[in-house]
């Protein structure tokens, strides 16, 4: 049936709309997991890093006070810190490096963040060892002289992440289960009632006007219902007033027009005593009340089938008699009539007088529109018997092959009366009849012009199946089943009703693949998210992170009175860093300067500002930084380095302010995890030009000056330095120059 269609289209809908309903509960829940996931790690990873951060301090604390003990030994002083489980100490004390477990040492430590805690920086960094998120702790002692380091395991932190995470994933699949599952159930309320309108409204389309919908109770579809109900009631009452009065006309037309029909053959019986023009008007009324008599009758047939009164007188009969009958009764003995032997024997249930009209129609309008009849045929086309009513064209324009079942249209003669000799109700009678039989007509034009109406009937007629639940009985493609029905090879019945044809099946099938592909490309991308999501739990830093100074309790960054050096045996490490001057061409030159270990990066501008040795200035180089504004401070943010410049600092312009900023960015990057360079003045940043004077809000780096890059020395004698130790809390730092000088082109 129809029905079943119409419910697989809306469980199509239903399916796409929980789909959509998942869908959305499962984006919705990962962002809620996702948000909660991320806040919950950042406020348990910050957590864990200040208690960390914490108990560094107090550790660092003790290690202070044992070794400022007489006679105090690193090893025993470490070893009887209290430290929390997973967590290991490691010392830099005389140049000699100590730690509470052999797994880890002064090689376990990342790199950055071991040179700058060396340099007198406290910081911190997250990082890995073997796969395990490790946390670790830098904090100089400079009056002793030593290092310490804390590195704590948070694996036990990563495992309870991975849970949180997986808890979280649990509540999103549930989430989108129970979010499908909703959406499945609203659909369903709702569509219940959407297929109860739309078979309510097939069934009112396919002539059952008596069709209701009952009230569900429901405060929003109740309304919808009562207004379809009245209208389908107030449809059904216009319908059944035309039908009525276009029936009682006809049946008051029969008595007028049978007494005209009795008086014009009397006439006729007498037409020899009238004149010639008297007997011209009698031929005419005659044939026009002839007409007029058939159309009274085709409009009563069609109005008894409009009322839904008229009933079928079914027989069984031969296939191939019937239309050798038909043909006998309409069709002249020149007529050529081709009956395939596949219906000698085929028994049909039919109406004969009905179909007899159909073919007597068929056969007038060919002779009376179409050049006369040529031909019969009959062939079975299963489930159906073909019979095919061919004349001689001219070919009906495809778009009119549906508007010539329509009643009182006439094609090309309408509006000329003296050629209008049909009623314009037979064909459309011929299609009220073929609908009782649920069979259906269409039109064919042959490549030499002519007509073949092809009349498809059933061979058998489903039961209790009703001129409503027919199926379409016109087609344009007499080889497609009827629209609505569905063959079955095995029963030998036509299964009425999945409302599909093949070509819509075909694009049903196709949207379907498409939408599993859109959705398990969705899938992909929402499982891939995840396995993402659960590999971000504990990640490792790329730069370690400064901790202030101000920070820092227990007087752990204070110095002793007598400030005593690093290695009491040996004399103090130079190391050796690198400065750069400007050459006698503009650009910049390296040179090097050794200062006391660690190297402060105040000491290091500091001994850029004091500018070229004599044998340096023989060569040419000298200093943009005016001396005589100050010293210059600095300090270190992660990979950055701030630059506090003194107002005198701001007098320079032009070339000489560019140089002079290129030579602190070239200095100060060329220290190991220095990448970038800002700028300050009495507390705010400035903007400093580049290499072609454009201003900048930094932080810059040496791309921002490659035009002034260093020159390369092509022929120079190796040098040689002379290193003068200075104390790295005043003063400019000792320098040494190079022997050699640049070029002067």
């Amino acid at each position: 049936m129809m029905r079943n269609g119409h419910f697989r289209k809306h469980m199509g809908l239903r399916t796409r709309l929980t789909l959509i309903f998942g869908l959305g509960a499962l984006m919705l829940s990962l962002l809620l997991a996702g948000l909660t996931y991320f806040t919950a790690r950042h406020y348990i990873i910050s957590q864990r890093e200040t208690s960390d951060i914490h108990q560094s301090f107090a550790n660092a604390s003790l290690v202070l006070t044992g070794l400022r003990s007489s006679g105090a030994k690193v090893p025993a002083v470490i070893d009887s810190l209290g430290t929390a489980p997973g967590a290991r100490s490691v010392v830099l004390s005389d140049h000699q490096w100590y730690a509470t477990s052999i797994s880890i040492g002064e090689d376990s430590l990342p790199a950055n963040f071991k040179r700058l805690v060396l340099s007198g920086q406290p910081a911190d960094q997250l990082f890995m060892i073997s796969g395990t998120p490790e946390f670790a702790v830098g904090i100089p002692m400079p009056s002793i002289g030593a290092r310490y380091f804390e590195i704590f395991s948070l694996e036990d932190l990563d495992g309870i992440l991975r849970v949180l995470l997986l808890v979280l994933a649990i509540a999103a699949l549930v989430t989108t289960i129970a979010g499908a599952a909703t959406g499945r159930w609203a659909a369903g309320r709702v569509l219940r009632s959407l297929v109860a309108t739309s078979q309510a409204a097939v069934d009112i389309a396919g002539g059952n006007l008596f069709t209701k919908l009952e009230t569900t109770g429901d405060s929003d579809l109740d309304p919808l219902f009562e207004s379809f109900n009245q209208m389908a009631d107030s449809l059904a009452k216009r319908i059944e007033r035309e039908t009525r009065f276009t029936l009682d006309v006809s049946h008051e037309l029969r008595s007028p027009l049978t007494t005209l029909a009795t008086t014009a053959e009397i006439l006729q019986m007498h037409a020899h005593d009238l004149d010639r023009q008297s007997r011209q008007a009698l031929d005419l009324l005659v044939a026009e009340i002839s007409r007029f008599q058939a159309m009274v009758q085709e409009l009563l047939e069609i109005s008894t089938i409009d009322s839904g009164s008229a009933e079928l007188s079914l027989e069984t009969v031969d296939a191939s008699m019937l239309v050798r009958h038909i043909a006998h009764a309409f069709a002249r003995d020149s007529v050529p009539v081709h009956i395939s032997p596949a219906l000698d024997g085929l028994e049909v249930m039919v109406d004969k007088r009905r179909l007899e009209r159909v073919f007597a129609n068929l056969v007038d309008n060919a002779n009376q529109h179409a050049g006369g009849l040529t031909g019969i045929t009959a062939e079975e086309k299963y489930p159906f018997v073909r019979i095919s009513v061919i004349d001689r064209g001219p070919g009906v324009p495809p778009d009119q092959r549906q508007k010539v079942f329509e009643r009182f249209y006439r094609g090309r003669t309408a509006g000329r009366r003296g050629n209008a000799t049909g009623t314009g109700l037979g064909l459309a009678l011929a299609l009220e009849h073929i609908k009782l039989h649920q069979g259906r007509i269409s039109i064919e034009s042959t490549v030499d012009g002519e007509n073949r109406f092809v009349v498809d009937i059933p061979q058998q007629l489903a039961q209790n199946n009703t001129p409503a639940s027919s199926p379409p009985a016109y087609s344009d493609d007499p080889e497609s089943p009827p629209e609505g029905s569905d063959q079955s090879s095995g029963n030998g019945m036509t299964r009425q009703g999945n409302g599909t044809s093949p070509q819509a099946r075909k694009r049903s099938t196709n949207g379907s693949r498409r939408r599993i592909g859109r959705i398990s490309r969705t899938s992909t991308l929402l499982a891939t998210t995840t396995l993402v999501l659960a590999s971000c739990t504990i990640t490792a830093q790329s730069h370690p992170t400064t901790l202030p100074r101000k920070s820092i309790p227990f007087g752990l960054m204070d110095k002793s009175p007598f400030n005593p050096p690093l290695n009491t045996k040996n004399a103090p490490v130079e190391v050796p860093v690198t400065i750069y001057l400007v050459a006698a061409t503009g650009r910049l030159w390296p040179v090097t300067r050794d200062v006391a270990f660690p190297a402060p990066l105040d000491s290091l501008l500091n001994a850029l500002a004091s500018g070229p040795t004599k044998s340096e200035a023989s060569f040419g180089l000298s200093t943009a930084i005016p001396q005589q504004s100050g010293s210059l401070t600095a300090r270190t943010v992660g990979s950055t380095v701030e630059v506090s410049l003194s107002s005198t600092f701001g007098t320079l312009s032009g070339p000489a302010q560019i140089q002079a900023t290129a030579q602190i960015v070239f200095t100060v990057t060329a220290l190991s995890g220095i990448t970038g360079v800002s700028f300050k003045m009495k507390g705010h940043s400035i903007d400093v030009p580049n290499a072609i004077g454009a201003l900048l809000p930094g932080p810059v780096n040496r791309s921002d000056y490659a035009a002034l890059a260093p020159l390369l020395p092509v022929t120079s004698p190796a040098p040689s330095r002379k290193t003068v130790s200075t104390s790295t809390t005043a003063g400019p730092a000792a320098r040494s120059a190079t022997a050699g000088g640049p070029p002067t082109s």
